[in-house]
């Protein structure tokens, strides 16, 4: 009896019963003389997602394609500054850009969300982010996912 509390212990320590999970999904291609390097963390509980965070990087020796996708991505994030609980860099290092947002969706207004991005309402159900509709969103877009 003592042995079986004892796993059961560990199940629960190590599953974290009712604790956060990770889904994580990535992209890697070469394209237009640029190297991209698509990572996301996204942390959920049951069906809804907790918080995102996306790291994409791009390299290329052509620096006019760097400054070309540094202005389309704080372009793309502009809109969200002012949002709370919504945060994200673009850094140029050499011929590198690094853009990293995080996004805690536990706390984050989505009504604002959908003002700025209205098909941010596919991703709903039940008033929160849903796991599933994330997933398959990103392996829409050519992502590979991991649960």
């Amino acid at each position: 009896m003592k042995k079986f509390i004892f796993v059961l212990s560990m199940f629960f320590i190590f599953t974290g019963c009712g604790s956060k999970s990770v889904m994580t999904c990535s992209y890697k291609s070469t394209e237009n003389n640029a190297k991209m390097d698509l990572s996301y963390t996204v942390k959920y509980k049951g069906e809804n997602v907790i918080s995102v965070k996306s790291v994409e990087k791009v390299e290329s020796d052509d620096s006019d394609i760097i400054h070309d996708y540094k202005i389309m991505v704080e372009d793309m994030y502009a809109p969200y500054s002012d949002l709370s609980n919504y945060t994200y860099s673009v850094v140029v290092e050499g011929n590198t850009l690094t853009s990293t947002t995080n996004i805690n969706y536990d706390k984050i207004n989505l009504d604002d969300m959908i003002m700025i991005d209205p098909n941010i309402q596919q991703l709903i159900k039940g008033n929160k982010i849903n796991i599933d509709l994330m997933k398959i969103s990103y392996e829409n877009l050519g992502l590979t996912c991991k649960k």
